[in-house]
């Protein structure tokens, strides 16, 4: 018989292969469709201006 802390380990295992399999999966495709040219959008500068204030 599998204590609960056992168990749980189990689990996380089983999880975390999974989760790393779809992450591997996922970062293959999005290879694949990246190298499309995307539009390039240009913002202006923004300035920030501030008062420093020493107590």
């Amino acid at each position: 018989m599998f204590s609960r802390l056992s168990a749980m380990a189990a689990f996380f295992a089983v999880v975390t292969t999974a989760s790393l399999a779809y992450a591997v999966t996922v970062q293959q495709h999005t290879h694949a469709t990246a190298s499309v040219p995307a539009q390039v959008v240009m913002l202006e500068p923004v300035v920030i201006t501030g008062k420093h204030r020493v107590n």
